[in-house]
């Protein structure tokens, strides 16, 4: 290995720069875009490569604000679809309703599929999961077989999660070997008791703390005059605050105070349950966080990456997820996969001691080798320790696969 080493740096000092042209040395073996246009109720268009593809319960193409959904409510829904789904995924910040606060499909995905996850529990899926299931053909177009696999996907959440009850996890591997947990959307029960609080830029460019739960909006001006002048309008008292057989004595205890992004004191006056007619404010609190990676989610798509080695002709790609209440909303989309041979620094496809110069080159002079070879990812093709990033600690596994039969 030493004398490997030394000759990896004596050809990296003789100048590198007439590297062959690189072919594919990484491949896309998978893709899933959901595609951007609809025949009927099926997805067409975008790109769509996949040997299988299971989504269950699946509303896909039930989309449309009113109709079409989990029959409970319009606000019900796991599947593929775009924007028009409901108010609940769309962002018309920028357009039909500039005051949205509660969304994240803009007019740049006019003709964008993705999945919604939204209210999974309800009365036509008790269980209150949904799963998806993707099988890729990994077969090998080279002297050697693929060995190593990027998975990426883009993913949005934006609501009041909680521990236990809300996650997305996305797991599998190489069809037959071990599955590998990918990416896990969620909150640990240290999360959930943080109380963390945080904000969503819409299209519109308005960043807000808190949103607003159906019916009128509420007007701070309204409620200075039922403080003052007490109820007036539609503008009424809290049961416990009414004078009626529900008041509890306690002036005004129907109100709460709720803690924002830039209001931590709780200034901000939020209704809790009874039948006030005006807006409860809901703030954006406990979002929901990658645990692997430690990445906060938000109602702006996030890529997310995770590699996987092994051998074999097909990848198997699993999701589950698990929510249960509305204003809680997650989305996916872009999934990709690419395969590689671990090692194929000049990208023909197999590792040999062609791959020597290059791989040398890649380490001394990122930029020349990127130039000389625009097709291969050296943090993906070449990261033999897969964390993240082609350094000298991946020289030596490079070695033993160069020297391995």
């Amino acid at each position: 290995m030493t004398r490997l080493k030394v000759r990896i740096a004596s050809l990296a000092i003789a100048g590198l720069m007439a590297c062959a042209p690189s072919l594919q040395a990484q491949t896309i073996t998978g893709q899933d875009d959901f595609g951007d246009s609809w025949s009927g109720n099926t997805p067409t268009g975008g790109n769509q490569v996949f040997t299988s593809r299971t989504i269950t319960p699946d509303n896909s193409g039930n989309f449309g604000f009113w109709w079409g959904i989990f029959g409970g409510s319009n606000f019900d829904y796991y599947g593929i679809t775009d924007r028009r789904i409901n108010f609940d995924v769309a962002d018309d910040s920028a357009g039909t309703f500039p005051i949205d606060q509660f969304g994240f499909a803009s007019s740049l995905f006019p003709n964008d599929n993705f999945v919604a996850i939204a209210d999974l529990a309800n009365n036509d899926n008790l269980s209150g999961l949904a799963f998806a299931d993707w099988q890729f053909d990994i077969s090998a177009q080279g002297a050697s077989p693929f060995d190593v696999h990027r998975i990426s996907l883009t993913m949005v959440a934006y609501g009041d999660f909680e521990s236990g009850d809300d996650n997305v996890v996305f797991s599998g591997g190489v069809t037959g070997q071990p599955s590998a947990t990918f990416f896990d959307f969620g909150l640990s029960a240290a999360q959930d008791a943080a109380d963390t609080l945080y904000q969503v830029t819409m299209e519109a460019g308005g960043v807000y703390d808190f949103y607003f739960q159906p019916s009128a909006f509420f007007d701070v001006n309204e409620w200075n005059n039922l403080v003052l002048n007490g109820p007036s309008g539609s503008v009424t008292y809290h049961p416990n605050d009414n004078g009626g057989a529900d008041d509890d004595g306690t002036a005004f205890n129907g109100f709460i105070a709720e803690p924002t992004f830039s209001d931590p004191a709780g200034v901000t006056r939020a209704y809790t349950d009874g039948s006030f007619d005006e807006q409860e404010i809901e703030a954006f609190k406990d979002p929901m966080v990658e645990q692997i990676s430690g990445v906060q989610l938000d109602n702006q798509m996030q890529q997310f990456t995770a590699v996987v080695k092994g051998v074999g002709t097909t990848f198997d790609l699993n999701m589950t997820a698990a929510q249960n209440a509305s204003f809680e909303i997650m989305a996916y989309d872009n999934i990709l996969l690419e395969s590689a041979v671990l090692g194929d620094a000049n990208g023909d496809l197999t590792v040999d001691t062609l791959d020597i110069s290059p791989f040398a080159l890649a380490l001394v002079d990122r930029a020349a080798y990127e130039l000389a070879n625009p097709g291969i990812d050296p943090d993906f093709v070449l990261d033999f320790n897969c964390d993240g990033v082609f350094d000298s600690l991946d020289i030596a596994p490079f070695g033993s696969k160069l020297a391995s039969p």
